[in-house]
């Protein structure tokens, strides 16, 4: 599966994807299981339209 599959199937764009990817990879696994959350996060810059 690629990152254009995955990113349809989460609803956000491919650069998100690879985003997470890059920061799973220097932060690991304690990242992705939320204990990276710090509050609400800016808003989104995807346009969701280009995917549809």
């Amino acid at each position: 599966m690629g990152i254009k599959e995955i990113a349809r199937l989460m609803g956000v764009c491919e650069k998100t994807i690879i985003n997470w990817l890059k920061t799973f990879m220097h932060k690991g696994v304690g990242w992705l299981i939320g204990q990276h959350y710090q509050g609400r996060g800016r808003k989104s810059k995807c346009n969701y339209s280009a995917y549809a």
